[in-house]
């Protein structure tokens, strides 16, 4: 149990840092793919929901969600 806190912090956290070094790098290609990104971070996050009430591994289940969250993070924390 303390370890799926603490991977969920690490993943939230990785996310966090790579979506601000992203938004760094890449300027002049977020102003064009706004959108895209809007529309990433959106799907992701909605995936991961629906993947929440699957009824797969638990094990599965939770790499799958950590995986499409980074996603949303990141593609989220880019286009802000």
């Amino acid at each position: 149990m303390l370890l799926q806190v603490v991977l969920i912090i690490f993943v939230v956290m990785a996310g966090i840092i790579a979506g601000i070094r992203l938004r760094e790098m890449t300027k002049e290609e977020l102003k064009k793919g706004k959108k895209c990104f809007k529309f990433i971070s959106l799907f992701a996050f909605i995936i991961a929901l629906i993947i929440l009430f699957l009824p797969i591994l638990f094990k599965l289940k939770l790499a799958y969600i950590l995986t499409l969250i980074l996603i949303s993070i990141i593609s989220w924390i880019s286009w802000k």
